[in-house]
């Protein structure tokens, strides 16, 4: 058996199986009804609705402190949002995973709770309203039963609004300015698709010479 073409092949198997493929990134669309919008932000008076969107990586670890009750996953690698009668958007990304998901399960806390959170301090970049800055849009999700999640230290990537018995919206200004509401569809998009490593055409081609070798033989 000739050693240089099984030498070739393992060297492929090896390199395909190497760290270097892109993570699975799952997208969810997002939309709601504003409920309320504080006074000090006039020129968001009119609105009534927010849709978004944010997009995670799926194999992120939780960050360190996290335990089996609440968890917190710097994962997310896009978010946007904007409102829906009123001239205002935000976004951020894509680029490197940051916070957060957080995902908490404590069997002494009142829900189970779903949370993505995205900061201006991390990128996210919105306009100012009313002489107010942006600084955070968040949303969460509450199960009063307690029965959604099994262990916080495992992210959820399947998140089905109709688990959770209620959900709040929320954007913050830095002069606690807040607009809030509360959350009516959330979907996921077919997840994006993960390139095949560069190294898949060697192992294919190693693969390929040791099949030719071993009919050669068999032929002579």
């Amino acid at each position: 058996m000739n050693r240089r073409i099984l030498s070739t092949a393992a060297a492929a198997l090896t390199v395909f199986a190497a760290p270097g493929a892109r993570a699975l990134e799952i997208t969810y669309d997002f939309a709601g009804d504003v409920t309320s919008v504080s006074a000090s932000l006039p020129s968001l008076a009119g609105a009534t609705g927010f849709a978004g969107s944010y997009t995670f990586e799926s194999t992120v670890a939780p960050t360190g402190g996290s335990d089996s009750d609440f968890a917190v996953f710097d994962a997310v690698t896009a978010f946007e949002v904007s409102l829906i009668g009123a001239s205002w958007a935000a976004s951020r990304g894509p680029g490197p995973a940051l916070p957060e998901i957080q995902v908490d399960d404590a069997p002494s806390a009142p829900n189970d709770r779903y949370g993505v959170l995205a900061r201006a301090s991390e990128g996210l970049v919105g306009p100012d309203a009313d002489g107010q800055s942006l600084v955070f849009s968040s949303f969460r999700l509450d199960d009063s039963t307690n029965a959604v999640f099994a262990d916080a230290l495992i992210l959820p990537l399947a998140i089905d609004l109709a688990d959770f018995d209620s959900s709040a919206f929320f954007l913050g200004f830095s002069l606690d300015g807040t607009v809030s509401g509360e959350l009516t569809s959330l979907r996921a998009r077919p997840p994006s698709a993960v390139p095949l490593p560069a190294a898949l055409p060697l192992l294919a081609m190693g693969i390929g010479a040791f099949g030719v070798l071993r009919r050669r033989r068999a032929a002579g």
